[in-house]
């Protein structure tokens, strides 16, 4: 299965339905440690970077499953960087997959070594756009990238940027249930 993942021909599909299996079979929790010791993760990120966007949706999907367990959160986050990519997605993709692609870079944060790659791939910036744009359904997830972020130095940064400074303003706009990520971010910056 892990092999068709690098299939060279994206048009016949078989990338993506390599994914979504592997997406289906990651799921149940005894299988992820399977597929992470198949070593699949290289051509997940491949199909990640280079796949249709179906095979890229289905390749954030499976790499936020496989980031659950937290020994795959180092070993997703580093091996060929993830985080350039999702950061890609988080940008220009489906409203679906920009909720993914939000998912598992937060998930993938929680580790301190992913939060550096983050910060130093460019997170910042899509966050703070979501920010801007309060009907974009992404303000939960900016929130929690921006949350996740705060505790790392480098992360800090995010103080300094124009639209932080959004934050004051949007805590009068937002419900009361986004408050609590909105406070957290003004606090610590």
């Amino acid at each position: 299965l892990v092999e068709l993942l690098s299939s060279p021909d994206v048009r016949d599909q078989t990338q993506e339905h390599a994914v979504t299996t592997l997406l289906n079979l990651s799921i149940n929790h005894s299988n992820k440690g399977t597929i992470v010791n198949a070593g699949a993760i290289p051509d997940i990120l491949d199909v990640l970077k280079h796949g249709s966007m179906e095979a890229r949706e289905n390749a954030a999907a499976t790499l936020f499953s496989l980031s659950v367990v937290d020994e795959n959160k180092v070993a997703t986050g580093t091996g060929g960087g993830p985080i350039p990519a999702l950061i890609k997605l988080l940008c220009e993709g489906t409203p679906r997959v920009k909720k993914d692609a939000a998912t598992v870079i937060f998930n993938l944060s929680i580790y301190q070594g992913n939060k550096a790659r983050a910060v130093r791939a460019g997170i910042v910036e899509p966050p703070m756009r979501s920010l801007k744009d309060a009907g974009g359904g992404m303000v939960d997830e900016a929130l929690a990238i921006l949350a996740i972020l705060a505790s790392y130095q480098q992360g800090k940064a995010i103080g300094q940027a124009e639209p932080f400074k959004k934050l004051n303003w949007q805590l009068t706009k937002w419900p009361f249930l986004q408050w609590e990520d909105d406070i957290l971010v003004i606090t610590v910056f």
